[in-house]
């Protein structure tokens, strides 16, 4: 879940306060990001992202925070939201886009399932490395 709204209102510390994951636009103006967001289940493992360019190296996805979903039906600032379980005192860790051999596009959208193995494993080591 990106954590920009309008691209430059950072949100994350508010997220992982309220343990949220929360979309910026209205359910009318955003209905294919609400209906993906219906999808989300318990369990479900959630990152805060952001995306930039950097000289020499390319894309960059920062991942700000890692967590568990423990509620994918919650309610912040009267909008549909999903409950997040996060990482104590995690560490924002960025990634080169490049160095993990994928060509999908989804890195600047709003919300996303992530589907690249090696983001996943990463993932996955981070969520491990914390318990």
């Amino acid at each position: 879940m990106g954590t920009c709204y309008g691209g430059y209102d950072d949100q994350t510390s508010v997220f992982i306060k309220n343990k949220v994951a929360a979309i910026g636009w209205s359910e009318d103006d955003a209905i294919d990001l609400y209906a993906m967001m219906g999808k989300v289940e318990i369990g479900d493992i959630m990152y805060l992202k952001s995306t930039y360019t950097k000289k020499n190296s390319g894309r960059i996805l920062r991942i700000k925070a890692v967590g568990k979903v423990i509620n994918p039906n919650k309610k912040f600032n009267e909008k549909s939201a999903i409950g997040v379980d996060y990482i104590g005192n995690f560490t924002p860790i960025d990634l080169v886009l490049k160095d993990y051999k994928g060509k999908n596009s989804v890195y600047g959208s709003s919300f996303y399932q992530e589907y690249n193995p090696l983001i996943i494993e990463k993932i996955l080591n981070l969520i491990q490395d914390r318990k």
